[in-house]
């Protein structure tokens, strides 16, 4: 027993001995130096590079406030050390901040911020994303577990996360920005997708999905009275990329067959579209997919058709508020 402790307290002398000698280099660079090491890169001198290591260590164990009392008075013993550790202490915590901004977004918008948005959202969903990575591998602290919780509005964070995989996983498949990534699911990941959101319309019916997930999932359009069709993606995603390599529309008598075909969806689709059976996302996608594609969808029909009836005149000018694109464009488009 006294050889275990003598050695345990030997190692704790050695490591209070490195920190103190760590601690007096410091104070020597800054007596000759008149600044604080730098950590950077670009410092040439190797051993101004490990003072400054040591001291970014030192920030790092104050936030976390795991540095003892008597080390913090020893570190205040240089004017020098001390404006530094006041600077760290009075500024805010940054994961503190950046939690709190989660917490807005999520209460503001009634869903969780996703890739495909602002740069200010993209840029909260990686800090989430990271943050539930770094929960599940139990590497988070647990008040850091806490203030998570309370921003995502949820006591159960590995149910959320599973919810919010499966979502992102579901958004990319549908959103048009991604189709041009190649972002496309396998057979058996979109089978798994179909039975989540089948569950998912099931917990709707049944009263006990709650709000958030409700809002996130119909902006989506997926849980309309109808059953989701899930072939209309890869029907646009054929359009898009078609349009992208050729710089055109399909073709009606065009003599490959997948030309035709893209163009008889095109078609079906616009059609549906004055009928108003287009569900508002799918509106969305046809707009945001590509200029040609949105011109054609919600466009006036070319001037030697178009009948200058009150209602083809009212369907026209629903059309063009819902693209948001001037007549003179869709004149001109459709006019080529």
């Amino acid at each position: 027993m006294i050889p275990k402790c003598w050695d345990e307290l030997s190692a704790m002398a050695r490591l209070q001995f490195a920190w103190m000698s760590n601690l007096n280099h410091v104070k020597n660079f800054c007596n000759a130096r008149g600044r604080l090491p730098q950590r950077s890169r670009l410092v040439l001198d190797k051993s101004e590079q490990k003072l400054g290591t040591w001291m970014n260590n030192q920030r790092r164990e104050i936030r976390q406030r795991t540095l003892s009392p008597e080390r913090l008075i020893a570190l205040n013993s240089h004017p020098l050390i001390s404006a530094r550790l006041t600077m760290w202490t009075s500024a805010p915590d940054m994961w503190i901040f950046r939690a709190n901004e989660l917490e807005s977004f999520i209460q503001r918008t009634g869903r969780y911020p996703v890739f495909s948005g602002t740069q200010f959202e993209t840029s909260l969903a990686m800090w989430h994303r990271s943050q539930m990575e770094k929960w599940q591998k139990g590497e988070l602290r647990s008040d850091r577990v806490d203030n998570l919780k309370r921003a995502c509005g949820t006591d159960d964070l590995f149910d959320m996360r599973k919810w919010k995989l499966r979502f992102d996983t579901l958004h990319a498949y549908l959103h048009p920005k991604s189709w041009l990534s190649n972002i496309s699911l396998a057979a058996g990941s979109l089978k798994a997708v179909k039975t989540w959101m089948a569950s998912q319309r099931a917990r709707r019916r049944r009263g006990t999905l709650p709000e958030r997930e409700t809002k996130l999932l119909a902006s989506l359009g997926v849980l309309g009275e109808r059953r989701f069709d899930f072939g209309w993606s890869p029907g646009l995603q054929k359009l898009t990329r078609f349009v992208h390599d050729k710089g055109r529309l399909p073709a009606q008598h065009s003599i490959e067959h997948s030309e035709r075909a893209i163009h008889s969806w095109m078609t079906y689709q616009r059609a549906r579209g004055i009928r108003g059976e287009l569900h508002h996302f799918h509106t969305s996608c046809l707009n945001e997919s590509h200029p040609l594609i949105s011109g054609v969808m919600f466009g006036v029909p070319r001037i030697s058709s178009l009948r200058l009836s009150g209602q083809n005149a009212a369907i026209a000018d629903k059309l063009r508020a819902v693209a948001k694109v001037p007549t003179n464009d869709f004149l001109r488009i459709h006019e080529k």
